[in-house]
């Protein structure tokens, strides 16, 4: 496999609990998210500490990768996951961000394959927060540990900016009023329409609706 796009998830977030379970619309946190990936044109599978692994694949019918290790240990996670599936380079998608754009990941993981180094969208962030895309060669995981994946020292080859700074506003989900917020969003915008929902013509929507937003 060339390349694979990881999603991290877990059900024990301190400030949220449960929230990539939470509904946006018809579809879930987390299922808005690897729906994303898959319009990005990527193989996709969900890294998430083995005691929810199951309730996870029960509900969703998602793919689950189960990590018997430290859920805090999200480098551990990842360097399992990549041991299974052998892919040359890795996409980084993390569960709190159901507006992840699909032309990102494709665009993101393009490049770190071609510069075969790590590329991103989020160094220096100029996005909203909530779209965030990693990509980089499987290789750069060894150095990896705990909640950081890639070592604090390894800097991006490339980086996907923003022509227009968007880095204050806010579409993550990691509190009790962001999923309002979301689900606000999801009573006016159709969520499920990924074409609809791309950066310039959600932002559009959001300030049609009164809903942009800043952290």
């Amino acid at each position: 496999m060339k390349i694979l796009a990881i999603i991290q998830a877990r059900l024990g977030s301190t400030r949220l609990p449960g929230k990539v379970m939470e509904k946006i619309g018809h579809l879930t946190v987390l299922e808005h998210c690897y729906k994303r990936v898959l319009v990005g044109g990527l193989p996709c599978v969900i890294a998430c500490p083995d005691k929810d692994a199951d309730r996870l694949e029960h509900k969703l019918k998602l793919p689950i990768f189960g990590w018997a290790g430290d859920e805090n240990d999200v480098a551990g996670r990842y360097r399992a996951c990549v041991e299974r599936y052998q892919p040359k380079y890795v996409v980084r998608i993390t569960a709190d961000c159901p507006f992840v754009p699909p032309e990102h990941i494709e665009a993101v993981a393009n490049l770190a394959v071609a510069l075969d180094g790590y590329v991103t969208n989020v160094h220096p962030r100029t996005w909203p927060d909530g779209t965030d895309v990693q990509a980089f060669p499987a290789t750069l995981l060894r150095s990896a540990q705990g909640e950081h994946v890639l070592d604090y020292a390894i800097q991006p080859e490339a980086a996907l900016t923003c022509p227009t700074n968007l880095g204050a506003k806010r579409w993550t989900i990691d509190t009790a009023e962001d999923l309002a917020w979301a689900q606000a969003v999801a009573a006016k915008i159709d969520t499920n329409d990924v074409k609809a929902t791309g950066v310039w013509r959600l932002l559009h929507s959001l300030r049609e609706h009164g809903l942009d937003r800043v952290a």
